[in-house]
């Protein structure tokens, strides 16, 4: 008799409906990543990792539509996960996919609104460079953001810019700034971006170093 393990896969209690890019699939088994795995794991997995195994028969063959690729939306339960790896079919078994909630949960708060205004920069009629501040950013106005002091020797960040205050900025998004630009929060605090980091993976906030010249 031939073996086929895709049958085998149907015993699993407790199997999901999820959609992969908007299309459903049935029968979905999850396999929670719970902290006592992730903590020794140095950041690899995630409490808020979840890896799935997903049936065969639920996508084309051969291959011809949506399958499991990295980089794809998967939404169970009302949660939106991303797709970080695929482990494809063997003997026709099922997919392995695994994914992290697309949702970036930290010990920060993002109550702070950062609006950005974006630097202007021109020549006067003797060639001096002048740069001044636009209105603020449409696309960077009240973005949820949290703002931490920072302890540190100013001297080392600064050089000449002779800021008193150096500040973190965290923020849950991608940033392109500049840096003349001026970020301004809630309460009117100005503060000169000074450098900046985006994310490097869908849990992590994106870092803006800023500089105040304040007592």
């Amino acid at each position: 008799m031939p073996l086929d393990l895709q049958n085998d896969y149907k015993v699993f209690d407790g199997l999901e409906d999820i959609t992969i890019e908007g299309e459903a699939i049935t029968g979905a088994y999850r396999e929670d990543i719970f902290d006592l795995e992730a903590a020794p794991s140095e950041g690899v997995y995630l409490h808020r990792n979840v890896a799935w195994q997903l049936p065969t028969d639920q996508f084309p063959t051969p291959i011809g539509g949506i399958i499991p690729r990295i980089g794809q939306t998967i939404v169970a339960g009302g949660v939106t996960y991303t797709v970080l790896d695929v482990r494809h079919p063997f003997l026709n078994d099922y997919y392995g996919v695994a994914t992290r909630r697309a949702q970036i949960e930290s010990d920060l708060a993002l109550s702070d609104k950062i609006t950005r205004y974006p630097a202007i920069s021109w020549l006067d009629e003797e060639c001096s460079r002048i740069v001044s501040n636009a209105a603020a950013d449409p696309g960077f106005t009240d973005v949820p953001g949290k703002v931490q002091d920072v302890s540190a020797d100013h001297a080392e960040f600064m050089g000449k810019r002779g800021f008193t205050h150096l500040y973190h900025i965290y923020v849950d998004r991608e940033i392109d700034l500049s840096h003349s630009d001026v970020l301004k929060d809630a309460h009117m605090n100005v503060y000169d971006v000074v450098s900046w980091t985006n994310r490097d993976r869908i849990d992590e906030l994106s870092m803006i170093v800023a500089g105040t010249t304040g007592n």
